[in-house]
């Protein structure tokens, strides 16, 4: 329990800390594209795709995580359909972050602990986007009112 504790929280400080990074530079990608003339066009859809990989790579992260940890002993497991590969891992990863829910996959043992701190993770790392992108919204339209 306690090697899957450790690597849950080091997964979870090093996606908080992709996030931050990756909101910064999307606030100063939109700040250069406010200077051109046509940031109007392409700020929300670039910020909006950037932010969307910093999620796809946090998910990534943790899948890999559960892969690690699955190979070992008593780290915990994926119970479901078959043996978990890096495919079922990310799949069982995005239905964590994004607190789908469970179907086919499981986690049993130490994993109940990791997945239900990646659902804690995703919701806030969401939340933090959905604030952000307000925030950009907000600034958008101050400039190009509707």
């Amino acid at each position: 329990m306690l090697v899957t504790l450790s690597v849950t929280l080091i997964v979870v400080v090093v996606c908080v800390i992709l996030h931050y990074e990756a909101l910064g530079l999307m606030q100063w990608l939109a700040g250069r594209l406010h200077r051109s003339s046509t940031w109007h066009r392409w700020h929300l859809s670039i910020v909006v795709c950037g932010l969307f990989v910093a999620h796809v790579l946090e998910v990534g992260l943790f899948g890999l995580a559960y892969l690690w940890l699955n190979e070992g002993d008593g780290f915990g497991a994926i119970a479901g359909g078959r043996a978990a590969g890096l495919a079922e891992c990310i799949y069982f990863s995005f239905t964590n972050y994004t607190s789908l829910g469970y179907g086919d996959l499981v986690p049993t043992g130490p994993f109940r602990f990791m997945a239900g701190m990646e659902a804690l993770t995703g919701l806030g790392l969401i939340t933090w986007t959905a604030s952000f992108m307000y925030l950009q919204m907000q600034r958008l339209w101050k400039h190009e009112p509707l």
